[in-house]
């Protein structure tokens, strides 16, 4: 499996986590540095955001999705409209965000 297919993975489960509605654990899931810019009205606004517009799989073009950086292992995840979706870093056994996606 390539590193961003497992970035993707990390990818997933963020996404199960809006889904389950857990503002505590999502917040695990953002890098340190976006984690004190989200509050929980950010969050309930992502639930509103993907619930209208889900995030999925299909929306990733793999093939555009790169390493960008090794130190940490850092990845941009591409939309197929040639937009990026996110830029996930390896934090131990964890992929987090180091953008916010939903506005």
């Amino acid at each position: 499996m390539s590193v961003i297919e497992r970035a993707l993975i990390g990818l997933e489960q963020m996404i199960r986590v809006v889904e389950m509605r857990d503002y505590i654990e999502f917040l695990s899931y953002l890098s340190l540095r976006i984690r004190e810019k989200v509050d929980e009205q950010y969050f309930q606004d992502a639930i509103r955001q993907h619930s209208k517009h889900p995030l999925s799989r299909e929306m990733i073009d793999i093939n555009a999705s790169k390493v960008i950086r090794e130190d940490p292992l850092t990845v941009k995840l591409m939309m197929k409209n040639g937009r990026t979706l996110v830029t996930l870093i390896k934090d131990g056994e964890k992929w987090v965000a180091d953008n916010i996606f939903w506005k």
